[in-house]
């Protein structure tokens, strides 16, 4: 039992490394999802830059060529009215509108702009707007598609985000659960371990009692076979005498014919009883009486085998006690032994099914780890796209280059 205790102990304390490494695994997945929210909020924010100032780009290119219709048109007018005016105020008046609306698009300003853009790690976590339908339409239709591409896999990445966000809230119950149940499992393993010791000590203590009980039955029984021994051949050595007696007494001389007891009559010495005086001549004759030893001697010997048979009856009712207890102790023991191998296999289940858990989880793990993956690559796509698509808009950045 003790050893088993120990095996017990060590598989609860590989359950708890598990545990722990599930539960580390949960929390790497959750860091890894709140990175990639992170990483979503920065798109999102670089997206609505990139289509603001696309926004602006159109509205400045929009609001210089009226201007310059404008100009058209007054130069025009002036040359019909031949009105002379100054060539300074003109030239002026033309590039005054264009300089309102002009953007330089080659400055050290819009690359360190540009820089930031694609640098993840200068982001702070917040809600950033989402541009409008209306706005998005206004875009040229590359940009708009681009959005459009951006939108739907940001779409794609919260839906999986929340299904894994899910995923491991169901895995987190489960492993709550499980490990209750393994508590409460070890606390049952070890409840059932102190009655086994219990029942072993109890055990042990009976068969010392039963060994002792046997040594005094075999004490009694042979105290008892000497008893009967010595009585037999008392009997033996009183049957004797007698026999010895009436031979003695049968060979004894008659010498009177008229029947005289001379033979058959003690003398008086011999039989006249102990601290009394001689037979008187008036007397008739009296036998001689045989001394009451012998049968003290046999009553004795009687109750002693009596008292020794009552002794050997309650010594054999005592083993038969004992035998009974321990033959129930020994059931009760079987049971113990089955209830704590159906328990041991229950512990084997759990071990198996944590097992089979964990690499559930292992699993889930990569498959998040590739679905963010996919995601960062669609996303460097988009992005990549769109810089190539305003190469020819724009000035062209090394850091841009695949």
């Amino acid at each position: 039992p003790a050893q088993m205790w120990l095996l017990g102990l060590g598989n609860t304390s590989t359950a708890d490394g598990q545990l722990r490494e599930e539960d580390e695994e949960v929390r790497t997945l959750r860091e890894e999802a709140e990175e990639l929210r992170l990483k979503l909020e920065a798109l999102e924010a670089a997206d609505y830059r990139e289509q603001l100032r696309a926004s602006g780009a159109a509205a400045g290119a929009a609001a210089q060529g009226t201007t310059v219709g404008a100009a058209a048109a007054g130069s025009a007018t002036r040359s019909a009215s031949a009105v002379p005016q100054h060539p300074g105020a003109d030239a002026a008046g033309a590039l005054a509108p264009a300089e309102h609306f002009r953007m330089d698009e080659g400055g050290p300003e819009e690359e360190r702009e540009l820089e930031a853009m694609h640098d993840f790690t200068t982001f702070v976590p917040q809600q950033v707007a989402m541009v409008p339908g209306g706005e998005v339409s206004q875009l040229p239709p590359e940009e708009a598609t681009a959005t459009r591409r951006l939108r739907i896999v940001e779409a794609k990445l919260r839906e999986r985000e929340t299904a894994l966000t899910q995923q491991m809230e169901t895995q987190e119950r489960k492993l709550v659960a499980a490990s209750r149940a393994l508590q409460r499992t070890r606390g049952q393993v070890q409840q059932l371990n102190a009655q086994l010791g219990l029942k072993n000590i109890e055990g042990s203590k009976l068969q010392c009692q039963v060994s002792q009980l046997r040594g005094l039955l075999v004490e009694k029984e042979r105290r008892l076979q000497d008893a009967l021994d010595k009585h037999a051949s008392t009997e033996a050595e009183l049957t004797a005498a007698r026999a010895a007696g009436a031979s003695s007494s049968s060979k004894a001389p008659s010498e009177q014919a008229d029947g005289s007891l001379i033979g058959d009559v003690a003398t008086e010495e011999d039989c006249a009883p102990a601290g009394q005086g001689s037979q008187q001549p008036q007397e008739p004759p009296v036998a001689c009486l045989q001394p009451p030893a012998d049968e003290e001697q046999l009553l004795q010997l009687s109750r002693i085998a009596e008292d020794l048979t009552e002794a050997l009856e309650v010594a054999r009712e005592g083993e038969d006690e004992a035998r009974r207890h321990l033959s129930e102790t020994e059931a009760q023991l079987q049971a113990e032994q089955a209830l704590r191998r159906q328990r041991d296999a229950q512990v084997a289940l759990l071990l198996a099914r944590l097992q089979q858990h964990e690499h559930y989880m292992a699993q889930e793990h990569a498959r998040a780890k590739e679905h963010e993956e996919r995601a960062s690559r669609a996303v460097i796509e988009d992005r990549l796209q769109q810089a190539l698509a305003q190469k020819g808009k724009r000035q062209f950045f090394p850091h841009l280059e695949v």
